[in-house]
């Protein structure tokens, strides 16, 4: 009887880099899948940039908000809606 070899890949935590990596590579996959950077005539890997980039300072901006109004980073919107 034959054994069968089975082989474990060792889980590896994604660090915050490696999880931006794999954002930018689905954003670039998706916007090349549909055709999206066409009209554009720019490259999905631009395109994808330019998304995670614009996320990043729509975060930061949220959080300089949050912190102008004295929130503890929680929407206030959402402690209204959790009384109801």
């Amino acid at each position: 009887m034959k054994k069968k070899t089975v082989t474990v890949k060792p889980q590896v935590r994604k660090t915050r880099r490696g999880k931006k990596q794999d954002l930018r590579r689905e954003l670039e996959t998706l916007l090349n899948r549909t055709c999206s950077e066409n009209e554009s005539d720019t490259p999905d890997f631009i395109l994808a940039e330019f998304l995670l980039s614009s996320l990043a300072v729509f975060n930061r901006v949220i959080r300089e908000r949050d912190l102008w109004r004295s929130y503890d980073t929680v929407c206030p919107r959402l402690l209204n809606d959790s009384a109801r």
